[in-house]
């Protein structure tokens, strides 16, 4: 197996971005723990509307489920047409 340029190029460009981050005030890597409670950036739909709805997801969301609450639902972005 060998490697090529291209690699060792996108490799480097990842490490310097990720000491750039490291580096910005507040920022820290994480934990494994802290990592494991990550929950991917989605939002719970909210406890149903009084006409059973799923409600509210932030503005451009839907919940993943249509209309239907039930456990596992979560918020997802709404595709618009073209």
């Amino acid at each position: 197996m060998s490697i090529n340029a291209q690699e060792v190029i996108l490799t480097l460009k990842l490490l310097i971005m990720l000491k750039k981050i490291l580096n910005l005030d507040g920022a820290k890597e994480l934990n494994q723990k802290e990592k494991k409670s990550i929950q991917g950036g989605k939002w719970s739909c909210g406890p149903r509307a009084s006409d059973g709805t799923c409600a509210p997801c932030p503005e451009g969301y839907m919940c993943n489920t249509g209309s239907t609450c039930h456990g596992g639902s979560y918020c997802i972005v709404e595709i618009q047409p073209l």
